[in-house]
C-alpha cells in the first residue's frame, strides 16, 4: 500500500512536469 501511494506521488509530479514543458 506504501508503494502504491508513493508510485501516486511520482506520477502526479511527473504529470506536473509535463504540464509545465507544455507550457
Amino acid at each position: 500500500m506504501h508503494t502504491f501511494f508513493f508510485c501516486g506521488i511520482s506520477l502526479k509530479l511527473l504529470d506536473n512536469i509535463h504540464h509545465g514543458i507544455s507550457f
